[in-house]
């Protein structure tokens, strides 16, 4: 706080209580975590990619691993969180409710509902490889989380050939 010409007293006079500082706390890191994914999927589409795979490798990546203090409230702080008052709680819930909802929004609509299972997993690998005990260890809990996510995708995505909503296959347009 000195770096920025503050005291504590002028900084802390902000805020009603510690409750309202990590509320703040937590409505920043999900707000920036939402904006990094947003310019994931847009530079995923200028570069004729998948949003999802995008957002999944920028995720699951040594970068944010090496930087909890810029990375996800999720990955950092979840396990921590449930020691909170309610209204800490309730904020940290209601600001995941954005991330999921985030994810899925770049998912095939009939599987929306699963943005929170890959959220889960990718947080869950970053989580986990912080945990590890060397780097090796932390690149390949990356890795299997990244291959994990990516087969969950494409388990998402309908087959190629299967039938439109309308009973036309996607691929020649025949009735099936």
């Amino acid at each position: 706080m000195r770096e920025l010409g503050m005291t504590q007293g002028a900084f802390y006079k902000n805020f009603a209580d510690r409750d309202d500082l990590l509320v703040a706390a937590l409505t920043w890191a999900s707000e920036e975590t939402r904006g990094f994914m947003a310019s994931w999927a847009a530079a995923a589409r200028a570069d004729g990619i998948a949003p999802i795979a995008r957002i999944i490798e920028e995720y699951i990546s040594k970068r944010h691993l090496d930087h909890p203090e810029r990375g996800c409230l999720v990955a950092a702080l979840l396990g921590e969180l449930w020691r909170h008052s309610s209204v800490v709680r309730r904020c940290a819930e209601e600001q995941c409710l954005h991330l999921f909802d985030d994810v899925a929004s770049y998912l095939p609509t009939e599987r929306r509902e699963d943005g929170r299972a890959l959220y889960l997993l990718m947080a869950g690998t970053i989580s986990s490889a912080r945990l590890a005990s060397d780097r090796a260890s932390q690149i390949a809990t990356l890795s299997e989380g990244r291959e994990a996510a990516s087969r969950l995708i494409e388990m998402m995505s309908p087959p190629k050939d299967r039938a439109g909503s309308d009973g036309l296959s996607e691929r020649d347009g025949s009735a099936r």
